[in-house]
């Protein structure tokens, strides 16, 4: 009877040891970036990866996600559109602009980031005769504000547009953001 208590004890503790020690949540590996070597984590359930810079875990680009929708809510944005004209000299050197047919439709974006996430990618459309995405990479910690310009060429949006047509002020919209919650581990 006392082998059998003995016995048990040992396979509990093996037990235990299996589930609570070893292996642990992460897999720890490491990847070089020319001459330097930067930690990198991944969790053996989900495959969430994440890489330590400046003692900070940060999720590769494959592990961003969209924010929540209540984190959503707790982001304010402002969008501005912007119509500039591109003239150069004959040296290629830029003029100062002119009312004349513009070249390039300009976004400024405002966003205020009252959630407890870092945005670090935000997808902005061009929506207009055509629509087209474009991608900005940031780094908006919780808690700050973000300004930032995104250009695209007037021909993507207006293909027929002649110089005639009133031009809209409100075709620039936030189509998704990603990022990451901060886990200081």
């Amino acid at each position: 009877m006392k082998k059998i208590h003995v016995f048990l004890i040992f396979i509990f503790l093996i037990l235990f040891f299996a589930f609570f020690v070893w292996p642990t949540p992460y897999k720890y590996t490491y990847m070089k970036s020319g001459d330097k070597t930067i930690p990198v984590r991944i969790n053996r359930i989900s495959g969430y990866t994440e890489y330590l810079l400046f003692n900070k875990w940060i999720p590769t680009e494959d592990s961003l996600r969209r924010l929540p929708q209540r984190e959503l809510e707790r982001i304010e944005i402002k969008t501005e559109t912007i119509y500039a004209i591109d003239i150069y000299d004959i040296h290629g050197k830029k003029k100062t602009p002119v009312p004349l047919i513009p070249s390039k439709v300009q976004a400024r974006v405002y966003i205020y980031n009252g959630s407890d996430w870092y945005i670090t990618k935000v997808n902005i459309a061009f929506i207009f005769q055509k629509e087209r995405t474009i991608t900005k990479h940031v780094d908006i910690p919780p808690n700050s504000i973000e300004t930032f310009e995104v250009e695209m060429p007037i021909e993507k949006v207006f293909p027929e547009y002649t110089g005639v047509e009133t031009l809209p002020r409100d075709g620039v919209k936030i189509k998704e953001i990603l990022g990451y919650k901060y886990k200081n581990k």
